[in-house]
């Protein structure tokens, strides 16, 4: 067993998050399309754009989706999925009747890789006890201690985890946006989606007799068998959740025309108005429903290109150019509905938001970064693309000095020196006046006393 140093992961971390771009516009299905559970995260893992959230910050129970953390820490802390764990015997007083399993039994030692199939595809909760076991040294505590350092590490802060099976614990919580959080980290891991999306798979021999041939292990993923009334062929992975307080969770993948999506359901109802079981499985319909609209809907769009004229702006101080053309640095993809145009006009439009100044100061560098550009779409920005100056543009000297000289009387300092000194002048002028008149009074007063 290795432990992954906190190093490494902080690099994992941080190299997930920052490949991160703005979130793009947000959409809703149409009324004709039911969403029956209450919280949804679906995320286009192609352009890394969130498509559609519901609640996706509510606190709920998880039920078995807690099971995608323990099988993160035992991919993560395995150097061999060959490795032989023991199943011990106090865990069986740590389950309560009727919670999902496997038939792995006290003392049975099974492999790594067949304890996550286990997990998995029968959300066994002997086997993620186990796992969490081996993990922890013998102490189950100190596994969950782990689930939760490494959802803080991750992201998911509205998560704590208080087992490592998801059974009911009024202090355990997560919501629609951490699953989306900690599924999008699993899938990166080796052997995570092989697992996962396996519908069936005989784990025999084991030490047990009982398993020496067709320990047959099947997935609770319906909608991974064709002939079953929710088959969807694109699904793939990765776990269901069901309990009582909460109803129905499912965390899955779906590939289609080269496009990616995780969707993240939780909540669905299980029971009718009257409490008893309903006999369709709400949050595989939902699944499909979501895909089917997000497939059918949604493209990848190149809504700039690199090196497109995008708009314009005046030149001062030069004789040879008015204004310089501004081109996108770069082009600019995103996932957008069917059909949308760019500065269209009429219709949903991708529309162009410019941020630059008024005017630009020669000389002017061909490729100097000049402004940005928005793309906006419902009032949201899709992203932002840096715009940059077309040409060389030469400063005149002439027209520079002649700047210059008006800048500087253009001060307001300079005005008031200026309002100063005529003042000074007017007051010298009336002063020299008076006199003048002061001297001449006198001097005909002088002379009608001779």
């Amino acid at each position: 067993m290795r432990k992954v140093s906190l190093v490494f992961s902080l690099l994992l971390f941080f190299g997930l998050f920052a490949q991160l771009r703005p979130a793009a516009a947000s959409y809703r299905p149409p009324d004709s399309i039911q969403v029956n559970s209450r919280a949804v995260y679906l995320y286009n893992l192609d352009t890394e754009t969130r498509v559609f959230e519901q609640e996706a910050q509510t606190r709920m129970p998880p039920a078995s989706l807690a099971k995608i953390m323990t099988c993160i820490l035992a991919l993560e802390n395995t150097d061999d999925l060959d490795e032989e764990i023991e199943y011990p015997a106090y865990i069986w007083n740590m389950v309560e009747p009727g919670a999902s399993q496997a038939d792995v039994r006290q003392g049975e030692v099974l492999t790594m890789r067949k304890a996550l199939y286990c997990l998995m595809l029968q959300s066994d909760c002997y086997s993620a006890l186990a796992i969490a076991d081996k993990i922890g040294d013998g102490e189950i505590q100190t596994f969950v201690d782990m689930m939760n350092d490494k959802a803080a590490l991750i992201g998911a802060q509205n998560t704590y985890f208080t087992n490592p099976h998801g059974l009911y614990d009024e202090g355990m919580y997560t919501t629609a946006y951490d699953m989306f959080l900690i599924t999008r980290y699993a899938i990166k891991l080796d052997h995570f989606m092989d697992i996962v999306s396996t519908r069936t798979i005989d784990i025999s021999p084991t030490n047990m007799a009982i398993h020496n041939e067709n320990y047959n292990l099947f997935s609770t993923i319906l909608p991974m068998y064709p002939g079953n009334a929710y088959y969807y062929e694109p699904i793939r992975g990765v776990k269901t959740g069901t309990l009582d307080e909460v109803g129905r969770n499912y965390v899955s993948t779906a590939s289609k025309d080269g496009y990616n999506y995780l969707l993240v359901l939780m909540g669905a109802p299980k029971v009718d108005a009257t409490g008893e079981d309903l006999q369709e499985n709400l949050v595989f319909m939902d699944a499909k429903n979501i895909y089917e609209w997000a497939f059918n809907e949604f493209e990848t769009k190149q809504l700039l290109e690199k090196g497109k004229t995008c708009n314009s702006i005046p030149v001062r101080l030069s004789k040879e150019a008015d204004t310089v053309n501004l081109l996108a640095a770069e082009s600019f993809s995103a996932l957008v509905p069917k059909g949308i145009e760019v500065d269209a006009e009429s219709g949903l439009s991708v529309m162009l938001r410019y941020t630059k100044p008024d005017s630009l100061d020669a000389p002017v560098s061909r490729g100097k970064k000049v402004g940005t550009v928005d793309l906006m779409l419902n009032n949201e920005v899709l992203g932002t693309v840096d715009l940059l100056a077309e040409k060389d543009i030469p400063r005149s000297q002439t027209l520079y000095m002649l700047d210059y000289l008006k800048g500087i009387f253009n001060k307001f300092w300079i005005k008031f020196i200026l309002v100063l000194v005529i003042l000074i002048f007017a007051f010298y002028v009336t002063l020299m006046v008076l006199r003048n008149r002061y001297r001449k009074r006198y001097r005909r007063a002088r002379g009608r006393r001779r």
